[in-house]
């Protein structure tokens, strides 16, 4: 198989097409949350129930420092919750670890994907609620959130876990029979005894190498420069701001449904998201 590029049917067995959509759903559940934590601030019964009454207007606003110090507890949320905060961080490395490599560009290419998709599902959601009365608007999205979790709680049990790592602890026996269910059916026994012969040989290779602070040295400080500045400048695009703040300045402006918007912004998103995840084996990385 070594030769076939994107081969999903010939590598993707049943255990492994529904460990990999599970982690999807589990990175759909991040966009969404996202979103809609941000979307619901822009609705009216929102700032009603939080918001100040601005006499001159005759409206309800949320006052801007209420507004930065609430957005920046999502953030302290995710360096603290178990949930998201591994979820964020172990998800790519999980799904790389699982995948054949011929597949495994597209397969670590979900995790944008399923992002963005869960953002535009809540958009379309919050676009549905906002022209209810009450606090249905944004509760009826809040009470959502708590769906995903418990299905991915549920069901995580069931997922293999990852074979190099468990060769990182010295469970040689138990890693082959975790990449069995992973290849069994696809792959013959040969072909997942090598791959795990390889996963052993490149942990050996790991552990022969120098320290953290080697990233510095002026062999490998281009590296870890193109690391460091590809996520600098993707947060300097001000992407930030408009998965944040996108919604409530839209509704500043007064001229268009700010839900709109944002269903507008996530559709885009999520086709561009599709269709790198496709080119990213064929056109490289960069």
């Amino acid at each position: 198989m070594e030769g076939q590029h994107l081969s999903l049917r010939a590598s993707f067995n049943t255990r492994l097409t529904l460990t990999v959509l599970l982690i999807a759903v589990s990175q759909f559940n991040f966009g969404f949350d996202q979103q809609g934590f941000s979307s619901t601030q822009a609705m009216d019964a929102f700032a009603k129930q939080f918001g100040k009454y601005n006499e001159a207007k005759g409206t309800y606003a949320l006052p801007t420092v209420w507004v930065s110090m609430f957005n920046s507890f999502i953030y302290l949320g995710q360096a603290t919750d178990v949930y998201i905060g591994m979820e964020l961080s172990v998800v790519p490395i999980f799904q790389s670890e699982i995948t054949p490599r011929q597949a495994r560009g597209f397969v670590v290419g979900t995790y944008q994907t399923s992002l963005f998709f869960g953002g535009l599902v809540i958009n379309c959601i919050c676009r549905g609620t906002g022209s209810l009365s009450g606090r249905q608007q944004y509760l009826i999205p809040w009470g959502l959130f708590y769906l995903i979790p418990t299905i991915v709680a549920s069901c995580i049990w069931f997922v293999p876990e990852s074979p190099r790592w468990l060769v990182m602890r010295g469970r040689r026996e138990e890693a082959r029979a975790s990449l069995g269910k992973l290849r069994q059916g696809k792959f013959t026994d040969e072909e997942i005894d090598a791959e795990l012969a390889l996963i052993v040989a490149g942990i050996e290779m790991e552990l022969e190498q120098g320290s953290f602070f080697e990233l510095f040295h002026p062999r490998q400080i281009r590296r870890t420069g193109v690391v460091i500045g590809a996520n600098f400048f993707l947060q300097a695009t001000g992407q930030n701001f408009t998965s944040v703040y996108g919604a409530l300045f839209a509704k500043s402006l007064g001229t268009i449904n700010p839900f709109t918007v944002t269903v507008i912004l996530a559709v885009v998103n999520t086709l561009t998201a599709i269709m790198a995840q496709f080119l990213t084996d064929k056109l490289g990385r960069r």
